[in-house]
């Protein structure tokens, strides 16, 4: 097997895991199935329709912000932070997943390139 067989196989392997690895990553903490795990999909979900619904109100939510008080700034930062908190725990193990995968696949990949010959 040629060098340049060689690299090209390294370079879809590291691609492989960098893509792979993040995104079953991602499938196995944010299930597909709602039945799988309702909680973790419906506040996904809710969140996500919150933000919509929230667009037109945007100019009265900013204009308050602009100078609100301590207290309500560290509870409306309490109320979206225990909101957050489980996509947030689920997103720190797909974070690290990718962060690990992909740099396994970063130096995979790049044996593959010197192992290829470069096209100009």
């Amino acid at each position: 097997m040629s060098n340049a067989v060689k690299g090209r196989i390294l370079k879809a392997t590291g691609l492989t895991l960098d893509i792979v690895a993040p995104l079953l990553a991602t499938l196995t903490q944010f299930p597909v199935w709602i039945e799988h795990s309702s909680e973790a999909t419906v506040s996904g979900v809710v969140l996500l329709l919150a933000f919509f619904c929230c667009i037109p109100f945007l100019k009265h939510i900013t204009a308050f912000f602009k100078s609100p008080s301590i207290p309500v700034l560290w509870l409306v930062i309490f109320v979206l932070l225990t909101l957050l908190n489980n996509i947030i725990n689920q997103m720190i193990v797909v974070c690290f997943v990718g962060v690990i995968s992909n740099t396994i696949g970063t130096f995979i990949y790049k044996i593959g390139e010197k192992l290829s010959p470069r096209k100009e």
